[in-house]
């Protein structure tokens, strides 16, 4: 086998392997069925030969009725066989995939980093659905298609060469002259397919590049040539689908047209071999059935050949997944060895810049035990990225992140986590009740903890009012919540999860709806009082009291100190500053 076949095959054998074992009594199950089914369909053929040349005999209709029972108990059991191969390998199939599905899911909500795009090919939800999804259907064409069918061609090839063989011989060269035929239709369709999908794509990509630079294609006076790349794009597309239209309409009479051909001659040899009694007519009527019992299994056959490669593709990236993902950071029973104080110290970290994260250069940042930290900078400063080294959702590519005095990149991940909240501008809320969502992170709370959390987080209140309670349901990300609601249920969480270190995105809180005039809320000021607290902000005015400031720009820290020292240096904080107390005090002028 050539090499590159073997390298395609690879990863779903191991795959089988791993999780098609435990079934292999169900498989060999459904082998015993193909095997039956295969002994059934090589023998319909001659039972039908037989029975046609009884009836056109003198024999009784006791001899009658028992071969046309023979015949019944052949197609009844081809069909039992077929159908028990079928849910055996479907049901192990389904069972496999599923474990596959759970030990990728899992694997990769605790180790894997997001793509900045959900819908491609390696995004984690794409991995987890779809591609299983295409590895099940992978099984059922490899056991279907090319299993059960690819042996009742086989099977029945021989009976057509047992009841004719010059027949059987020219149909099958007939039958080579035809699949090359219909074979470059359908590589030529599916290339017409590939070009107006890669058209399609260059479409897309244009429009998005236009509409995303509006300003500058407007400025350039390049609205006519864009709108002219489009059309082209646009027409292009179009062509191609028109080709590939016409080459799917001229496939069935092609096939038609062949098989009628094939049909012709095979009714004239029948007409010659029976008068020169060569051949009964039984002999001719079996061998119509072997054909006509071959022509499903010959397109089944066909039809399988997507599935499989869809398949191996989709292996191919599983494996990929599942081995670079796989010991990476630490599983969820593992524990710290005590509380952390909470201590923070990044010395000289540089992280490379990523689709869905700003990098960092060099930075320096030392946050004591209890302490506070602003991060002030706009989106994209690298406050994000440090945000992310504290809960390793990324890792230092130089330099080293200490927590209370170990490198972090050593302690458990998944035990580091449990003592850091992170309360962002998007509170993850899921589709159950109050009491399921505040106890998310602390599973283990009870009912106490979780009214004593609410109270504290100003949630308690509009928790009275719902319909029923906590155990009102939020409906899909809280969507019956207004945002503030929403955030005071993430602090209740936070709250009850008791973290030694607490990570606040500040457009999270400032502004969270009409009615909340303090950026900081008492139950935050309070709950992170004596806590390492790091907190990230667009606006110094955004800001609570902090004990240090780091004003950040394009992952690199620009200035560093108090609030007096800052105002002091006349630099960028303070230039934010002078410029949001002027905007404050424009807008309280009388006009």
């Amino acid at each position: 086998m050539h090499p590159a076949t073997i390298s395609r095959l690879a990863p779903a054998g191991r795959l089988a392997r791993t999780f098609l074992t435990p079934h292999r009594t169900r498989l060999l199950a459904a082998l015993a069925c193909l095997l039956a089914a295969a002994v059934a369909t090589i023998s319909l053929p001659f039972l039908i030969a037989r029975l046609v040349d009884l009836a056109a005999g003198p024999a009784g209709p006791v001899t009658l009725g028992l071969a046309a029972l023979a015949v019944l108990a052949a197609i009844l059991a081809r069909g039992a066989a077929a159908y028990g191969q079928a849910v055996l390998v479907s049901d192990s199939a389904r069972k496999a995939v599923a474990v596959l599905q759970q030990r990728l899911a899992a694997q990769l909500i605790r180790t894997a980093s997001l793509p900045s795009d959900p819908t491609a090919e390696a995004a984690p939800a794409v991995l987890v659905d779809r591609d299983a999804a295409r590895l099940q259907r992978m099984v059922g064409a490899l056991t279907g298609g090319f299993g059960l069918h690819g042996v009742s061609l086989a099977v029945l090839a021989g009976a057509l060469l047992a009841l004719d063989a010059d027949l059987a011989v020219a149909l099958l060269a007939g039958g080579a002259v035809a699949a090359f035929v219909v074979g470059r239709l359908i590589r030529r369709i599916r290339g017409a397919a590939e070009r107006a999908r890669q058209t399609r794509e260059a479409l897309v990509a244009q429009l998005h590049r236009a509409f995303g630079a509006l300003r500058q294609v407007r400025a350039g006076s390049a609205e006519e040539r864009e709108a002219a790349m489009a059309a082209e794009l646009i027409d292009r597309a179009a062509r191609f689908g028109q080709r590939r239209m016409h080459l799917r309409s001229l496939l069935v009479p092609a096939v038609e047209a062949l098989a009628g051909l094939a049909a012709i001659g095979a009714v004239i040899h029948a007409g010659r071999t029976v008068s020169a009694g060569d051949h009964s007519a039984g002999d001719f009527v079996g061998f119509l059935a072997a054909l006509l019992l071959a022509w499903p299994s010959l397109y089944r056959t066909a039809d399988a050949a997507p599935a499989v490669r869809e398949g191996l593709a989709a292996a191919a990236r599983l494996e990929t997944a599942l081995i670079e993902t796989a010991p990476a950071m630490a599983g969820p029973g593992e524990t710290l060895p005590r509380r952390l104080s909470g201590k923070i110290e990044l010395s000289e970290v540089t992280v490379a810049d990523a689709p869905d994260r700003p990098g960092l250069h060099d930075v320096t940042l030392r946050v004591p035990a209890g302490a506070t930290m602003a991060l002030v900078g706009p989106r994209g400063c690298g406050a994000e990225t440090v945000f992310d080294l504290i809960l390793r959702l990324c890792e230092p590519e130089a330099g080293t992140l200490l927590i209370d005095g170990a490198e972090a990149r050593t302690l458990p991940a998944a035990a580091l986590r449990q003592q850091v909240a992170l309360l962002g501008p998007d509170p993850l809320l899921i589709d159950d009740t109050v009491r399921a969502n505040l106890a998310y992170a602390a599973p283990e709370a009870d009912a106490a903890a979780i009214h004593r959390a609410a109270e504290a987080a100003g949630a308690e209140t509009f928790i009275a009012g719902l319909p029923r309670g906590y155990d009102t349901l939020l409906g899909a990300a809280g969507e019956r919540l207004t945002p503030a609601q929403r955030q005071r249920l993430a602090l209740a969480r936070a709250m009850l999860k008791d973290p030694a270190i607490l990570l606040v995105d500040m457009t999270a809180i400032a502004g969270a709806d009409g009615t909340d005039a303090e950026p900081w809320p008492p139950g935050l000021a309070a709950f992170a009082a004596g806590r390492t607290t790091l907190l990230r902000a667009g606006r110094p005015a955004d800001l609570p009291p902090a004990d240090r400031i780091a004003v950040l720009e394009r992952g690199r820290v620009i200035q560093l100190g108090t609030h007096a020292q800052l105002m002091a240096e006349d630099g960028v904080y303070a230039c934010l500053r002078a410029l949001e107390t002027a905007r404050a005090e424009a807008a309280a002028a009388p006009s």
